[in-house]
């Protein structure tokens, strides 16, 4: 249940704040796509969005580890396939582990209804960094890469 609501606090956060310029390989690589919507979000944003804003629900004692946040989102089936490619590279190359995997059943049409995977990268017992993927139906692909550094203990505590 902590787990679905850190998703969601997540997402919720994402989709509320502002864009600006960032420094990640994948996003870089998608910011200027046309068929792309990319988000950039530092750690100033989310501190004042967790702080202000009553439609996020943010546990504060994160929020100080968090050094960025990027998304990227597509509704374009060639771009999301080759999205997917590039985030399981990522997940591959950086070692990420996965910490959720939700799959819903397929619609009517068989086609994806939701899927979401969250992926974490350790250090020791650091957290270095979370990757939140959410397939939403047969095109739409969401991606989220929040960078940290933070005590694996704190996501233990929140999930």
């Amino acid at each position: 249940m902590k787990t679905s609501k850190l998703l969601f606090t997540t997402f919720i956060l994402l989709i509320t704040s502002t864009v600006v310029m960032a420094q990640h390989k994948l996003y870089e690589k998608y910011v200027n796509n046309p068929n792309t919507e990319s988000g950039y979000f530092t750690q100033d944003v989310i501190k004042a969005k967790a702080g202000k804003d009553e439609n996020v629900s943010i546990q504060t004692e994160i929020i100080p580890y968090i050094k960025d946040v990027y998304k990227l989102s597509t509704t374009d089936l060639t771009t999301k396939k080759k999205l997917w490619k590039d985030i399981k590279r990522l997940v591959k190359e950086e070692k990420f582990e996965v910490l959720l995997q939700q799959k819903a059943p397929k619609d009517s049409d068989g086609d994806i209804s939701m899927n979401s995977f969250v992926y974490m990268k350790k250090e020791g017992d650091r957290v270095k960094g979370l990757l939140m993927v959410m397939e939403l139906g047969k095109e739409h692909l969401l991606f989220v890469h929040i960078t940290e550094d933070a005590p694996l203990e704190i996501h233990q505590n929140l999930m």
